[in-house]
């Protein structure tokens, strides 16, 4: 039955492990080969935390709070054999096997592998609060930023600063030179502006040369 079990689990597109009280890896399944990049082999008795986290904190918090609720879910960061990083949405179940006092305290951990979908909600993001050409906060982004900024300023007292700038003739760029030469001058003044201000500060685009 154990053996039909595994080859189920084997099965799955998910990356599924098991790990004692130490954290000690006692099964890895072939979607935690394919996602991690270790074999069953080679993982077996290491500690889970050492081989796929660079940060401890972020294991140990889900490992204490399975073993507190007896589930955790949440997204991590673990690392693959090659150095890269994979973003995955993790299950953790805490399985208890025997009767009495020696029973043995295991945590089933399956994750999902969900890099793609951050990668187009960072891209989403990005098209809805950033200015494609000079790389800066759009209008959108600007308007949310001044709200929060009068939150603050009514909470603390404090005042800042608003400049509103545009450049002079720069429809007279574009008639003469092409738009080419116009999206260049933008990005340039971009940077310049960026470099101009402190790091806390925002610059942003409004709109054409704006």
């Amino acid at each position: 039955k154990v053996l039909e079990q595994a080859a189920l689990l084997d099965k799955a597109r998910d990356a599924i492990f098991v790990v004692d009280a130490d954290s000690r890896i006692s099964y890895w399944n072939k979607g935690a080969e394919r996602l991690y990049g270790w074999s069953a082999v080679e993982t077996e008795g290491q500690r889970v935390c050492d081989l796929l986290f660079d940060e401890f904190t972020a294991y140990q918090g889900a490992y204490e709070a399975t073993l507190a609720d007896g589930e955790w879910r949440g997204e991590m960061l673990p690392r693959r054999r090659d150095g890269s990083f994979v973003c995955v949405d993790s299950r953790w179940t805490l399985v208890e096997s025997g009767n009495g006092a020696g029973r043995a305290r295991k945590i089933m951990s399956i994750s999902t592998d969900i890099s793609e979908r951050k990668h187009h909600e960072a891209k989403i993001f990005r098209l809805a609060f950033y200015d494609a050409l000079t790389e800066l906060p759009n209008r959108a982004n600007l308007l949310d930023h001044l709200r929060r900024a009068l939150i603050g300023s009514a909470r603390s007292g404090k005042f800042g600063a608003l400049m509103f700038c545009d450049l002079d003739h720069f429809k007279t760029l574009n008639d003469t030179h092409g738009h080419a030469a116009g999206d260049m001058l933008l990005q340039a003044a971009a940077r310049r502006l960026e470099q101009s201000v402190r790091e806390s500060d925002m610059v942003a685009r409004l709109g054409g040369d704006e």
